[in-house]
């Protein structure tokens, strides 16, 4: 079982997978700071769950640097696993590409 810490609340998790011959990465900006170069977006954080790590890390890393908005199409394009945070929007999980969105979730528009 793999953890995943909450940016907004570092020390608590948002969430656990369990992984059998699978891989986790997380790209954000709670721990290094702001240090992937990226269009103007409140996303926090990116996790990717995939069979290689080179792919999850390289996924995380492009979420970040795509922003909320973009990284949503991308996600549905490559059928994407995994959860990201939107300091507007809070968290949204994804699988295969399927994006669980709450009711009232209204993704803004970014500058």
């Amino acid at each position: 079982m793999t953890g995943i810490e909450d940016p907004r609340q570092p020390g608590y998790l948002i969430g656990k997978y369990p992984l059998t011959n699978a891989a986790l990465a997380t790209s954000g900006v709670n721990k290094r700071g702001e240090h992937i170069k990226r269009v103007a977006s409140p996303l926090m954080q990116v996790t990717i769950v995939d069979h290689s790590l080179t792919i999850a890390d390289t996924w995380a890393t492009a979420g970040m640097a795509a922003g909320t908005k973009r990284f949503l199409e991308l996600i549905k394009k490559h059928q994407l696993t995994g959860v990201l945070i939107d300091a507007k929007i809070g968290e949204i999980s994804f699988e295969k590409g399927q994006v669980q969105f709450g009711v009232n979730w209204v993704i803004p528009e970014e500058p």
